[in-house]
């Protein structure tokens, strides 16, 4: 099966892409102001959210990810709870082909238009 869209270790929107960070450590945060961490391209989003702290915990950059996700409908190209195991660039098509766990072959999306 071919599929365009993202592919995630975890089953929810986690902003990061290593196990070990899946963890909910105590205290964890972000270590620029949240306003910086935020994505500016977007005045909507960044109307939509306010940050409770200048330095936003890991629980609520998880809540501003998910908000994001939602706000752009990111969730339908993301393939959770999958695990890459290989990456092949084809140099003359320019692109990569990824191959998953679940037999899937997944290629770049398409930016949206």
């Amino acid at each position: 099966m071919s599929r365009r869209g993202s592919i995630d270790l975890t089953t929810t929107i986690a902003g990061v892409r290593f196990p070990s960070c899946f963890m909910n450590a105590a205290g964890a945060r972000c270590d620029v102001e949240s306003l910086e961490y935020s994505y500016s391209f977007s005045e909507e989003l960044e109307r939509e959210w306010q940050w409770s702290e200048r330095y936003a915990s890991q629980p609520e950059i998880l809540r501003y990810l998910n908000h994001v996700a939602d706000h752009f409908d990111l969730k339908q190209d993301i393939q959770f709870e999958t695990r890459v195991i290989s990456a092949i660039f084809d140099e003359s098509a320019n692109r990569w082909t990824i191959l998953t766990d679940r037999g899937d072959r997944v290629l770049p999306a398409e930016p949206r238009g």
